[in-house]
């Protein structure tokens, strides 16, 4: 009949119903949660005909209407091989239940936050297995998650680059646990990329490293403004230099920053 026919004082307080409340019939079923109220139910059942012990969670709403989470430990009372009662135990299990919930919502909050980044993030193993790339870093190697996560990649780069590759990771330790790194890679097509990476080493509690975490973005076009740049002030610097009239630069105040052949001839130093 599903009638219980004693509860604990502590069942009493967790869920404000008194012993007698507890007592009546159906009010296991009727006080489960309606999303858990017929599997739970079910579930019950079908163990206790198969003369099963059995565990399961679930919840119940309090008299407060609030809801409440249960690990339910149930043994089966038999006699000639007949179901007669069960017995049970139900632990509380509200605030890990909470708990869990909410790590979950901060993982796929962080997973958000991970995947909108605008910079490359990948995580990865001493031996150089992937745990986990962002799509920004799929994007840029042009690889799918299938194809690096569980397996090592080292993206084409010049030797001298790879060289200092391997020496920067040698020297990360607990003492120095994050560090930058700058090198070029060489695409499919050819192209050379200039990539920057900000790497962190993780350690597990006897300080040995267990992953390293790197935050990268391309900055090939800087590197190439930069190189302009310099082309430019070079060809300034030329101009500036083989003029065949004098020229000079003084600061505010009057003195010389910068003066040119043609204008130490004309005046003589």
């Amino acid at each position: 009949e599903r009638r219980f026919t004693f509860v604990s004082r502590m069942a009493e307080s967790i869920l404000g119903y008194s012993s007698e409340e507890w007592k009546t019939r159906g009010f296991w079923f009727s006080h489960l949660h309606p999303e858990d109220r017929d599997w739970a139910s079910e579930f019950s059942k079908f163990q206790t005909s198969r003369l099963q012990d059995h565990e399961y969670e679930y919840r119940m709403i309090s008299k407060d209407g609030s809801v409440k989470w249960f690990k339910d430990i149930t043994s089966v009372n038999t006699e000639n091989m007949v179901s007669k009662s069960l017995q049970g135990v139900l632990v509380d299990i509200t605030e890990r239940k909470e708990t869990e919930t909410e790590l979950l919502r901060n993982k796929e909050r962080y997973q958000t936050l991970v995947e909108q980044q605008t910079e490359m993030i990948t995580r990865w193993k001493p031996d150089g297995t992937f745990t986990f790339v962002n799509d920004v870093f799929c994007s840029f190697f042009e690889k799918s998650r299938e194809e690096l996560i569980g397996r090592t990649y080292i993206p084409q780069m010049p030797v001298e680059d790879h060289e200092r590759f391997t020496e920067f990771f040698v020297r990360l330790n607990k003492d120095n646990p994050v560090g930058h790194f700058t090198h070029r890679v060489i695409k499919a097509d050819g192209e050379i990329r200039w990539l920057r990476w900000t790497d962190t080493a993780i350690f597990d509690k006897a300080g040995n490293i267990i992953e390293y975490q790197a935050v990268g973005r391309d900055l090939t076009a800087r590197k190439k403004a930069e190189e302009a740049l310099k082309d430019s002030e070079q060809q300034l610097q030329l101009i500036f230099e083989s003029a065949p009239i004098g020229m000079a630069i003084t600061d505010s105040g009057g003195h010389f920053l910068r003066v040119n052949k043609a204008y130490c001839d004309i005046v003589g130093y």
